[in-house]
């Protein structure tokens, strides 16, 4: 790797060399199923398990979601906090897979917070997964949710049109109007 590659990925993992080491052997681990360039820090081509087009992405430092053009929605990376939507934590998913619990509920938008996902359904509902210490996840409580779960809340205000997230937050749009 080129000193200014080195440089640059140092930065990018907030000069921690405990998050170097993790990033290298994920992509040590999952060289078989992700292609990188010379660049592996800035491009990444990720393997898909089947044909998909992807129309809506985000990703957070330990995992990542993908809306397909179908409305699918895939996740991958560190699920210990049940931030990717399955219920299987033994060990990080390093190929994209089917968030099962969403399955005939297309999505339009998702989004990735610290250790949750937020998805934005094309019925203008939101689900939330993952860890929930700040009430994050929307649902009046803080216990965890290892599947999407619909924020009740929100589904009687009306349809959400846009969703964003922070590190222990879930921000929605209602015809532009923060909620």
């Amino acid at each position: 790797m080129e000193d200014n590659a080195q440089t640059v990925l140092f930065e990018r993992c907030g000069g921690k060399w405990k998050r170097i080491l993790r990033f290298l052997q994920s992509v040590e681990q999952s060289s078989d199923m992700v292609e990188t360039s010379a660049d592996a820090y800035y491009h990444w081509k990720i393997s898909f398990p089947s044909p998909a087009h992807v129309v809506q992405m985000s990703a957070s430092h330990n995992h990542a979601a993908f809306v397909m053009q179908s409305g699918e929605v895939f996740t991958c990376g560190d699920n210990s906090s049940f931030c990717c939507g399955h219920k299987d934590t033994n060990r990080p998913i390093f190929r994209p897979r089917l968030v099962e619990a969403m399955k005939g509920i297309p999505c339009k938008q998702v989004v990735a917070g610290l250790n949750f996902t937020a998805f934005l359904t094309r019925q203008g509902h939101v689900y939330t997964c993952g860890a929930n210490t700040h009430g994050q996840l929307g649902h009046g409580d803080t216990t965890d949710s290892p599947t999407p779960k619909i924020i009740e809340f929100l589904k009687q205000i009306g349809s959400i049109i846009q969703i964003a997230a922070g590190p222990s937050y879930v921000l929605a749009a209602n015809q532009l109007k923060f909620l």
